[in-house]
């Protein structure tokens, strides 16, 4: 009589497998970094002027993520009841 295994993938964790918090919270951390380095390369490079944008497109995206955040913060306060 032959036993049938079951095939698990590689990228998939067991039923026992946990990320432990500290380790999540050092994750997060270093994805963190990663994006506020990104962030200080691109106003350094806006300052520097190596990047040049006009005024208007600054004025006007800040003013689409206002809108943005506007509409997102009603969408959350209606769905809580608030």
């Amino acid at each position: 009589m032959v036993k049938k295994t079951i095939q698990v993938p590689w990228y998939k964790p067991g039923p026992e497998f946990k990320i432990s918090d500290p380790l999540k919270k050092f994750i997060l951390d270093l994805f963190l970094t990663f994006v506020a380095g990104g962030l200080i390369a691109v106003i350094n490079a806006i300052e520097g002027g190596i990047i040049n944008f006009p005024p208007e497109l600054i004025a006007y995206t800040g003013l689409i993520l206002a809108i943005l955040h506007t509409i997102y913060t009603l969408v959350v306060n209606y769905k809580d009841g608030i």
